[in-house]
């Protein structure tokens, strides 16, 4: 937990407190960023790309004229998965990035722009060739 979370908890006793308690731990750590009130648990990410935070969840059910998602973010997850990952792509005009021959440095520039950073990439980028691969052939 401290490895990951360290900067959220002073000591190891301390962050096993959150270990087995997911809505504790994403209160802890997002539940006072990017808009959230104290709940981060309720602001999780949700969807094909997983987007988190009542900031991003505000702006998606605006744009989108879909009020109830505030009322039940879950809807997110369960009604407009695919909706929120192709409205993240063109809000933050993501498109012109894929429209490219996937590589390693692509992937990690997308990935960055999704993701914030770069957890997973091997894995991303590993898996980008082997489907753009097959779609080549």
């Amino acid at each position: 937990m401290l490895k990951v979370f360290g900067k959220y908890f002073k000591t190891e006793a301390e962050a096993e407190t959150c270990a087995k308690n997911p809505q504790a731990l994403a209160d802890r750590v997002y539940g006072h960023r990017f808009g959230n009130d104290g709940q981060g648990y309720l602001w999780r990410g949700r969807g094909f790309l997983q987007r988190t935070f009542k900031e991003n969840y505000a702006m998606f059910a605006n744009d989108m004229n879909l009020p109830e998602v505030m009322k039940d973010p879950d809807l997110v997850a369960t009604d407009y998965p695919m909706e929120s990952a192709i409205w993240f792509f063109k809000r933050n005009k993501l498109w012109e990035m894929c429209d490219v021959s996937p590589s390693n440095e692509s992937v990690k520039a997308l990935t960055k722009r999704v993701n914030g950073g770069y957890n997973g990439l091997k894995h991303r980028q590993e898996e980008t060739m082997k489907i753009y691969k097959w779609l080549s052939q």
